[in-house]
């Protein structure tokens, strides 16, 4: 009964929020707002309507690319993201990484979510600089950043920094696809995770990798690093996943 009364209390003072400021301001000033109340509580999705509200309104490209290798802005859906986020983010996870970042939504989602900092690699300079100027308030903070560049060339050590890696296979082709998820792995750092949702290039992962990567359901991809050794989940839910070793491809 008190978290009903809670949930509906916060969505007042969100709502007084709303009214009190204007709509073209919200990701420079409401922002903050919204990572804080959704911290404030364990259920998420209470607060799902308002990160859905502020980044509807945030600037955004889903055409232009300069690489037509890699895809272009994609209209994110958010549920799914937040979704997929809490079946696997480990309770202890600090920095969050979307290799992909487009607009910077997804950086500042995983901040409401419970990362202390966000991390976004984003090919497309345009993309980059929207993310910059959609929260500039979080980058000069230094809770979110956005590094312009190529995740297959990019100085790995970004990926090292990360608690909990996200991809949506922002690459076209599969082999190199699998090239940078391999690379990813290689300097990921002890006990981070990486997720990939869209991981429909298991066959070239394993010429790439020379590992036994399972045959994959609707493309869902956990991969977990511990002691220098990795282990894999094909299928995970809220209580947790079941991490199985990687082990190598036979020949």
């Amino acid at each position: 009964m008190k978290t009903i009364f809670y949930c509906l209390w916060m969505i007042g003072c969100l709502s007084n929020c709303v009214q009190k400021r204007p709509i073209q301001s919200k990701s420079e000033t409401w922002a903050e707002t919204v990572i804080q109340s959704c911290l404030q509580t364990s259920t998420h999705s209470v607060c799902l309507p308002y990160i859905e509200q502020l980044c509807a309104h945030l600037q955004k490209d889903e055409d232009t690319q300069p690489n037509p290798e890699y895809w272009g802005g994609v209209a994110y859906h958010m549920p799914f993201f937040i979704e997929a986020i809490q079946r696997i983010k480990p309770s202890k996870a600090q920095v969050f990484l979307d290799v992909g970042s487009g607009n910077g939504e997804k950086l500042f989602a995983s901040l409401c979510l419970g990362f202390e900092q966000a991390i976004g690699i984003e090919y497309n300079p345009e993309l980059v600089k929207m993310s910059q100027q959609n929260f500039p308030q979080l980058h000069q903070k230094q809770k979110l950043h956005t590094y312009q560049g190529d995740a297959l060339t990019i100085d790995p050590r970004l990926f090292g920094k990360a608690d909990f890696i996200y991809l949506y296979s922002p690459i076209k082709n599969d082999h190199k696809m699998a090239q940078l998820l391999e690379r990813v792995m290689c300097h990921m750092k002890n006990g981070a995770i990486i997720l990939e949702v869209n991981a429909y290039y298991c066959k070239a992962l394993q010429q790439v990798s020379h590992l036994a990567f399972p045959k994959l359901q609707d493309g869902w991809l956990a991969i977990k690093k511990e002691a220098r050794k990795y282990f894999v989940a094909q299928t995970f839910y809220n209580q947790g996943a079941q991490w199985l070793p990687l082990t190598p491809k036979s020949k």
